[in-house]
């Protein structure tokens, strides 16, 4: 009689505190729906140049109020410039002169943001990416003393990881400007190939490091569209 007086007391207890736990999850949702307010997910269009044709894209995938998943879908740019009165050296340490230098640079990023609401048209972002990218460029050069051309080919292969820092502000109900500063570190694996018009001189130089970088294509201003899955 005794153990059947424990037995109910207990399924008493473990009844109890199901409908505490119940209880409990109820009150845990109810103050989740009431704080977060799922603003929509976001598209990016950056133009950086119109003389090198620097532009990205970018899609950010709201989890909450608060919480973003970051694709750097696309940042490229090409640049085709005529050299004046501009000198390099090759490894045996003739000196060249360069004509022409074309470059092609394109990177990828996925990562992690949140955002701090300042006001109703003003929001804070700051947030964590892990990057990849190649650089490619390709020098024309003279040889000072003759008319060998040489083709100087730089390949960069980067990969690391950067913060963003930034800004958003509501310009329309869907519209936003967005300024980002992206500062990163990054391992690089870089090789350089020489190659004369007389196919003598081919030298090939290979470099990697470690480089935190920071330059004015880091600092990106955006058009934002957000909108409602």
């Amino acid at each position: 009689m005794a153990s059947l007086r424990v037995l109910v007391l207990q399924s008493n207890r473990i009844t109890s505190l199901k409908k505490l736990l119940f209880v409990l999850c109820l009150a845990w949702a109810s103050s989740f729906g009431q704080q977060t307010t799922f603003k929509g997910n976001e598209l990016y269009a950056t133009v950086n140049s119109l003389k090198d044709f620097d532009f990205g894209f970018a899609y950010k995938h709201g989890l909450s109020n608060d919480w973003y998943l970051r694709f750097d879908v696309l940042n490229a740019s090409f640049s085709n410039n005529k050299m004046e009165n501009s000198t390099v050296e090759d490894p045996s340490g003739q000196v060249l002169n360069a004509t022409e230098q074309r470059n092609s640079n394109y990177d990828l990023g996925v990562g992690i943001e949140r955002r701090k609401e300042y006001n109703s048209r003003m929001e804070f972002l700051y947030g964590l990416s892990l990057l990849g990218g190649r650089y490619h460029q390709s020098t024309k050069a003279v040889a000072l003393d003759d008319e060998v051309l040489t083709d100087i080919r730089l390949s960069n292969w980067s990969y690391g990881a950067g913060i963003n820092l930034g800004v958003l502000v509501k310009v329309a109900d869907n519209l936003l400007v967005g300024g980002e500063l992206l500062p990163k570190y990054l391992r690089k694996n870089s090789k350089t190939e020489y190659v004369a018009s007389n196919g003598i001189s081919d030298q090939v130089q290979e470099i990697s490091g470690d480089t935190f970088t920071f330059s004015l294509s880091d600092i990106r201003l955006s058009l934002v569209y957000r909108f409602r899955r």
